[in-house]
């Protein structure tokens, strides 16, 4: 009755062992067994003694073929962890025969890290402490190699309450835990590239109204760091303030309707340091009727705000430096033009005063004395006009050191937009060791741009148009070229490209070329053009290199 008895107590342990692991086809034989043996019980008293055992034998046969084919590791063992008997599956589980493992104890089979704490848990299941034990472990296979199981183990005590012997039930998990380990190994690295790229995500879940930001996305917003990353919708508006608050959950509620969120906001934190960032999501509706969760990804945008910014200020002073240096020109070709008819109105005057005074006639004196402020007023205009036009001519410049690569490169990003409307390819032919030229920025990044452009309306309706700009250094300057593909300039026109009001285009004021001329000799350098036959424009640019300037 004792062994039937603690039998009974084992079958009953091993099904809650099953359950506790998940596995319900082996609980639920077993709790037929349970339910058979438990009606034998109830009814001794009644029945013959020789029904009873013939029940309990059948039972046995059942408990035995749960037992040997579970789909777990089953096994008995005494109360010092000495295995008694195991299931096939635990064989196949442990890769040993059931000779290898009977007899043995379970420390020999169980990794090192483990042993302190399943030794510990036996000892309070003896004492009484605890009831059961449910842990995830490593064992150790004969060959070497490591399976992770999951072991639920329980005490089975006999009619006097002593421990009789432990039962356990073992489960597989090495699949498991290598997707486990995959799956933290790939969000790491989604992490490092988030870091990597300053991508930051974010998620909205509408039902609980709160939004879980990466630790990029945090960075990003100025949000207060947290571990779990959750902030609720009031944290959020407090902390954007009314108006973003207002402006993103109109977008947001636009994106719940169907379409895509995508937004560009402006944060000005307490640091003082204005940051743009732009999100981008979309609505993932929830298949349970809730109202879903809005996903998305957000990018720190402020170094490509500024560089607009920049950008459209340099374009604007590149439009002042044009307006000035056009007026330049003007002034200087007005008093290249100008001193020709002052000197001739000198002369004229100087001529009626000499042949007055010749006459010797008093009553020429006023007439001479109105001819002598004549002679004093034209020299005078002749001298204002020189002056305006050595400074015209000189530019007063301030050069400082310049990189030719950068030089080119603004350029031709100031024209990008041109260039790409027009269907215009610009290639760049820098050499590497090009290094610097002593220049004012702008005004030289104005003269290329000037230069980019005329070669653009010059090949409109042209094949496979393109500009090539190369800059090579020489001994004692930088020459750049800007070549185009176009019908190239005729003869004619060659020799006067760069006069003032001077033009081919039909409402062309003629400055351009002029303004550019003047600029670059301010500079010290040269600007001149070729147009070989066949062939497109050539113009060259050529500049002091800063080493030059620096000898000197």
């Amino acid at each position: 009755m004792a062994s039937e008895a603690a039998r009974f107590g084992a079958v009953a342990l091993l099904c809650l062992a099953a359950v506790a692991i998940g596995h319900w086809a082996t609980a639920a034989a077993l709790a037929l067994f349970f339910a058979v043996v438990a009606a034998v019980v109830a009814r001794r008293e009644g029945p013959p003694l020789r029904q009873a055992r013939a029940q309990l034998i059948a039972a046995e046969a059942r408990y035995r073929a749960v037992f040997e084919h579970s789909m777990v590791g089953m096994v008995r063992a005494t109360q010092e962890g000495i295995y008694l008997e195991v299931n096939d599956r635990f064989c196949a589980i442990l890769g040993a025969p059931r000779e290898a493992i009977v007899g043995h104890s379970f420390k020999e089979f169980t990794h090192s890290e483990h042993v302190a704490t399943d030794s510990a848990a036996v000892r309070e299941m003896v004492s009484g402490e605890r009831r059961n034990y449910l842990n995830e472990k490593r064992i150790v296979r004969p060959d070497g190699s490591v399976v992770w199981v999951m072991v639920a183990s329980m005490l089975v005590r006999d009619d006097a309450g002593r421990p009789d012997h432990f039962i356990g039930v073992y489960e597989d998990i090495t699949d498991r835990k290598r997707a486990e380990a995959a799956l933290r190994e790939s969000e790491a690295r989604f992490r490092l590239a988030q870091e990597a790229a300053g991508v930051g995500v974010w998620e909205i879940d509408l039902d609980r109204d709160v939004a879980i930001h990466s630790p990029v996305s945090q960075r990003m917003n100025v949000l207060p760091e947290r571990a779990d990353g959750v902030y609720t919708r009031r944290e959020l508006e407090a902390h954007f303030g009314p108006e973003l608050s207002a402006e993103v959950a109109a977008n947001l509620a636009d994106a719940i309707q169907g379409s895509s969120y995508d937004s560009t906001y402006r944060l000005n934190p307490p640091d003082g340091i204005t940051r743009w960032v732009r999100a981008i999501g979309r609505h993932e509706p929830d298949e349970d009727g809730g109202r879903g969760r809005l996903i998305g990804v957000s990018v720190d945008v402020t170094a490509f705000h500024e560089s607009q910014t920049e950008l459209i200020a340099a374009h604007e002073k590149l439009l002042g430096v044009s307006r000035l240096s056009s007026m330049g020109a003007m002034a200087s070709t007005l008093a290249h033009e100008l001193n020709q008819p002052l000197a001739a109105a000198t002369n004229y005057a100087e001529v009626a005063r000499a042949m007055l005074r010749m006459r010797r006639d008093p009553a020429d004196a006023k007439l001479l004395e109105m001819l002598d402020q004549t002679v004093a007023q034209a020299l005078r205009a002749g001298d204002i006009i020189r002056k305006m036009r050595s400074f015209t001519v000189s530019g007063e410049i301030e050069p400082e050191r310049e990189d030719v690569e950068a030089l080119v490169a603004n350029a031709c990003t100031a024209i990008e937009e041109r260039s790409r409307a027009a269907g215009v390819t610009i290639i760049t032919d820098v050499d590497p060791g090009v290094g610097e030229v002593m220049v004012e920025r702008i005004q030289i990044e104005q003269v290329l741009a000037n230069l980019l452009r005329n070669a653009i309306e010059a090949m409109q309706g042209c094949e496979d148009p393109h500009i090539t700009v190369s800059a090579r250094r020489r001994p004692h300057d930088v020459l750049l070229c800007v070549a185009d593909t176009g019908p190239g300039i005729p003869p004619e026109v060659l020799g006067h490209v760069f006069e003032p009001f001077r033009s081919s285009k039909e409402n062309g004021l003629g400055l351009g070329l002029s303004i550019c001329r003047t600029i670059v000799e301010a500079h010290g350098g040269r600007l001149w053009a070729e147009s070989p036959p066949g062939s497109g424009a050539i113009f060259h640019l050529a500049l002091p290199s800063a080493r030059e300037e620096a000898a000197a």
